[in-house]
């Protein structure tokens, strides 16, 4: 049997909690800030083997420095990948300092990241109301359903994972498919995940 996909809550909860630690940080004060951040935390994590079910030899990282990805970046920010099995963790950041329109910007990250082969599809976004139903970024989750509704490469093997930051809160949120293939909108629920109190 091979090698089986990370896309489990337990294991998503427990990398988001440490996430979401590493960017508690009073001196992330503007986009790059952020970037630079994620970058970090997630060099260090294939680095040192943080989780106990790898090696840290066994994961490679790209970009390899974070100056390499300021010209451009090749279709998501970061990517986490495992020798002999392929992306295990994408990951795409949209923070909304300076974005005019925020939905738009928050939508056009997720469809590069729909479109990418990997267990877990992170997008850490800022959004200025916390995940709550009926609330204003219900909009922001009707889009993204929208884009998961109307694709057809769809692998009960991924996991659509969101950290969203309100000012200093973070929450998270996730779907995951019961089945390859497209689904319908009433299919995509999203499920709140837990995150530790700082």
């Amino acid at each position: 049997m091979g090698k089986q996909s990370i896309a489990t809550k337990p294991f998503i909860e427990s990398l988001l909690n440490d996430l979401t630690k590493a960017l508690s940080g009073p001196e992330l004060r503007r986009n790059k800030d952020w970037t630079d951040a994620v970058w970090y935390f997630f060099s260090k994590f294939t680095s040192n083997g943080q989780s106990k079910s790898r090696k840290s030899d066994e994961w490679d990282f790209h970009p390899k420095s974070r100056s390499s990805g300021r010209g451009g970046e090749y279709l998501v920010d970061f990517i986490l990948l495992e020798n002999g099995y392929g992306p295990r963790i994408a990951v795409e950041c949209e923070w909304q300092f300076w974005r005019k329109d925020a939905l738009r910007s928050i939508d056009w990250a997720f469809d590069k990241l729909r479109g990418v082969k990997s267990d877990i599809k992170l997008l850490i976004h800022e959004w200025r109301v916390p995940p709550t139903a009926g609330g204003p970024d219900q909009k922001l989750r009707e889009r993204i359903v929208q884009y998961i509704s109307d694709y057809e490469l769809i692998s009960p093997n991924e996991a659509f994972v969101f950290l969203q930051y309100n000012g200093g809160a973070a929450y998270a949120y996730w779907w995951k498919p019961r089945r390859a293939g497209s689904h319908k909108k009433n299919e995509i629920k999203f499920e709140l995940l837990k995150l530790s109190a700082k």
